[in-house]
């Protein structure tokens, strides 16, 4: 009984963690071969960034803690549409 009480406490810290997290962009689109420049703020502790291709696939992840900034240059896959960025 005393773990799951541990694990829903933890649980919960994790999430008000990670909901903490602000991921910003100078600008909402970008021109193909472009650098997306990326800015993670308001976070405790590590975060990870991670840029999808429009089909989904996983192009670049990079890490960092506290405030800091990423960058991705769209040159680096061919992909045509909208990238997306995620941070946990």
């Amino acid at each position: 009984m005393k773990r799951i009480v541990l694990f829903i406490v933890l649980f919960l810290m994790s999430i008000s963690l990670v909901a903490a997290v602000e991921v910003s962009t100078s600008k909402n689109e970008y021109s193909s071969g472009e650098t997306v420049a990326v800015s993670v703020s308001d976070c405790q502790g590590t975060s990870i960034v991670k840029f999808l291709n429009p089909s989904g696939v996983l192009v670049d992840i990079k890490s960092g803690q506290g405030n800091w900034q990423t960058s991705y240059s769209t040159l680096s896959d061919s992909a045509d549409g909208k990238y997306s960025v995620t941070a946990f």
